[in-house]
């Protein structure tokens, strides 16, 4: 085909390509962010990871607290009687020590178990908020790719619309062309203002997650992409590694010895509690003046009405309740690592597959592509069709990538490894 325009076809098709090289927008200077600070910023700002921390430091003290020996009772007592000019009187101090045979230790263990388990809690959160967090970085790598791919392709419309214009007036090009051009380049520049919205909603996502203090939608920092891999460990080395190390079974473990101590501490609080009393008396009496002794004793309730065997059943139900949810948890937890190995394995083999033909070689097909359409080459629905492949599969990629990513910080989790590591 041939223009009467052909002596700036090349000079057009510069243009193009220019317009296609742009950058998406002039981002404004930023410090970066890379994604495991992203993540350590989570993790000191996020309320879930807080709220962990809080309870295990309850779980602690309340370790402290059962460590702790019952209190002695201090008892002071006085009498006095008198008849006929006669009158006696007693002063008796005595020290009371309940001995709770075995209890101490049981609730001591007992309270040790839960502060394990909130120990796993806090680190099962930690996970949590880490693939919260990788979730929303990956989010906002996929939103602003998908927008450099739309401003690339509505600037490159611009100019084929300015070209298309330029052969109408030669009489190079039909009507039908004009207006098709000018239907796609508005259906661009729409598909752009789109996806900045979805960029600004993915950006203030990982704001309020890295910064949930700063208000408004300017985000001072740029990301880098992490490149994933897929787990050079087979699914049984990753089943061993998850199922001795991930926080919620660790968590579920703790809680089944913690129900196992109190279920102990029942069957010793079925024993009478004997307390021991000692002390010191001092007795005045008519004609005999004062007299000191000491006081002892001891005191057993007698178990006739309570004799605890409601709490010790319960308690043994308790236990066996938990470890039946440690069996339930193991099975999903088996799921949940093989799942997300193979989620992992695929993404990245996509990837593998996909890289290659994409990146500076799809950059030089539509380059070709583009050259082309203005040299007039080819004709419109070529170079539509063109753009539309070299979009589609950019796209694609770009969700690929995020996904892979989001995959990776799922089985770090699903294995209980921290996503740093």
């Amino acid at each position: 085909m041939s223009f009467r325009t052909r002596g700036t076809a090349h000079l057009r098709a510069l243009v193009l390509l220019a317009c296609l090289a742009a950058p998406a927008a002039a981002q404004q200077a930023a410090d970066p962010l890379p994604l495991d600070s992203a993540v350590q910023r989570a993790l000191r700002a996020h309320p879930r990871v807080a709220a962990a921390r809080a309870a295990l430091l309850a779980a602690d003290a309340r370790t402290r607290q059962a460590a702790a020996l019952a209190n002695p009772s201090l008892s002071w007592q006085y009498e006095r009687t008198s008849r006929a000019g006669a009158e006696n009187s007693q002063h008796i101090t005595t020290l009371a020590q309940p001995l709770a045979l075995g209890q101490r230790a049981a609730r001591r263990d007992a309270a040790a178990a839960d502060a394990q388990a909130a120990a796993a809690d806090l680190r099962a959160a930690e996970l949590d908020v880490a693939v919260m967090t990788v979730t929303a970085y990956a989010a906002v790598l996929e939103a602003e790719r998908r927008l450099s791919i739309a401003t690339q392709s509505a600037r490159a419309f611009a100019e084929a619309q300015r070209i298309v214009d330029a052969r109408l007036a030669a009489g190079d090009a039909s009507g039908y062309e004009q207006r098709r051009v000018q239907l796609e380049a508005a259906r661009y520049t729409a598909v752009r203002e789109a996806r900045a919205v979805e960029a600004r909603r993915a950006r203030r996502a990982l704001r309020a997650l890295v910064d949930p203090a700063h208000r408004g939608d300017d985000v001072p920092f740029a990301l880098t992409f992490d490149a994933t891999r897929a787990p050079t460990l087979s699914d049984d080395s990753l089943l061993a590694q998850g199922l001795a190390q991930r926080p919620d079974l660790q968590a579920a473990r703790a809680r089944v010895e913690a129900r196992v101590a109190s279920a102990r501490l029942a069957q010793w609080e079925r024993l009478p509690v004997p307390t021991l009393v000692g002390g010191l008396k001092t007795e005045t009496a008519a004609g005999l003046g004062a007299l000191r002794g000491i006081a002892a004793g001891v005191t057993i309730p007698l178990p006739l009405f309570d004799r605890r065997t409601g709490a010790r059943d319960a308690a043994a139900a308790d236990a066996e309740q938990v470890r039946q949810e440690l069996v339930e948890l193991q099975r999903q937890a088996t799921q949940e690592i093989i799942a997300a190995s193979d989620a992992l394995r695929s993404a990245a083999t996509q990837l593998a597959l996909l890289e290659p033909a994409l990146g500076e070689n799809a950059a030089r097909a539509l380059a070709a592509v583009n050259a082309a359409f203005a040299e007039g080459d080819i004709p419109l629905e070529a170079w539509l069709n063109g753009l539309r492949a070299y979009d589609e599969a950019e796209e694609a990629f770009a969700t690929l990538r995020a996904d892979a990513l989001v995959r990776r910080a799922e089985l770090a989790r699903a294995i209980g490894q921290p996503f740093l590591d």
